[in-house]
């Protein structure tokens, strides 16, 4: 047998073991061709109860290149970016690129994309945010539709409550209680929006890093994201300090 027939055997063989782990967890593997993110090409589809994930495989292609465009401003780039019901990221120079299907401008070029790392090292980025499902504030937060579990496999209530009275801040344990709910309350809705749809991640002063919150840009649409965030305003706020696992 040459090397190439055993790479390909041992390929399949692991696909294989990996889609039999996969039942047995519930969860089925399909192949298909997919539009959006590794568009035009096949890429694996995860479907684990009723959420599904696309794991792309090709290479992201350029869908719309616009050259030469001048007066491009943020405010601009901001509107256009909603109507098509996306959120924006900037980048400083060579500090990232869009995190997934969507538009970038830069240099006065605007490109729209199938997915994430198509923007040059700075500029401004548009992701495109996921279609409306048409759940409310209140079922996101809260994780629920009647008695159907809804929304993403990490639940907002995990967190932050079960959402149904009050809303859970969850704060370092050194933090001082009262500020941190003055400055929580403080925040405007865009900031809110922002770090609902792509979490919150950072470094401390004394260069620890942090991730307090995931993205959830890839489960809820950019009106999903804005009403869960007019609904937590609604509620009381909570103060909650996380223990020190040590």
């Amino acid at each position: 047998m040459t090397k190439e027939a055993q790479s390909d055997l041992e390929n399949r063989r692991r696909r294989i073991v990996s889609t039999a782990r996969l039942s047995a967890t519930g969860i089925s593997v399909l192949s298909a061709t997919l539009s959006g993110c590794g568009s035009d090409d096949t890429t694996t589809k995860v479907v684990e109860k009723e959420r599904i994930v696309e794991v792309p495989e090709t290479k992201p292609t350029v869908t719309k290149k616009t050259e030469n465009i001048e007066g491009m401003t943020l405010e601009k780039f901001s509107a256009d970016c909603k109507e098509k019901s996306g959120l924006v990221q900037l980048h400083a120079s060579c500090a990232g690129a869009n995190s997934c299907k969507g538009m970038s401008f830069s240099y006065g070029t605007l490109i729209e994309h199938t997915c994430k790392g198509l923007n040059t090292c700075a500029g401004m980025s548009c992701v495109f945010l996921p279609q409306d499902a048409n759940l409310t504030g209140k079922e996101i937060l809260e994780g629920k539709r009647g008695e159907e579990k809804v929304g993403s496999e990490i639940q907002c209530s995990f967190c932050h409550g079960d959402g149904k009275t009050e809303f859970t801040l969850p704060i370092a344990p050194n933090a001082d209680e009262a500020a941190a709910k003055a400055a929580f309350e403080a925040k405007p809705e865009l900031a809110l929006i922002t770090a609902v749809a792509f979490g919150i991640h950072g470094a401390r002063t004394d260069g620890t890093a942090y991730a307090n919150m995931p993205g959830y840009y890839k489960f809820y649409s950019r009106a999903e994201v804005e009403r869960v965030v007019k609904h937590l305003k609604t509620l009381p706020v909570k103060v909650k300090k996380w223990e020190d696992p040590k």
